[in-house]
């Protein structure tokens, strides 16, 4: 009798484990903005693009590109042309 105890309660901790952990996914899909999708153009750089989006995003340049870089797994601070990245702006933003 223990052991069927034991494992009605073991999967009811982990049916409420696999319910908590689906509504916060769903969630956190809600609330995180949709982010811009820019093509990088010849003679960009980051610090450029972060520049050129000052007016709409509440970051310093530099946390800017750390964002892109980390975003979008750029690993030398490196963009070209062509290269389709994420930079942290809001759709609607612009």
């Amino acid at each position: 009798m223990k052991r069927l105890k034991k494992k009605v309660l073991r999967k009811v901790v982990l049916n409420a484990a696999f319910g908590l952990s689906f509504w916060i996914a769903v969630i956190v899909s809600l609330t995180e903005p949709e982010y811009k999708e820019i093509q990088v153009k010849q003679g960009d750089s980051l610090w450029e693009i972060a520049k050129k989006y000052e007016p709409y995003h509440h970051l310093s340049n530099e946390e800017f590109v750390k964002w892109v870089e980390h975003r979008n797994n750029i690993v030398d601070g490196r963009v070209y042309p062509g290269e389709k990245i994420v930079i942290p702006v809001e759709k609607k933003g612009t």
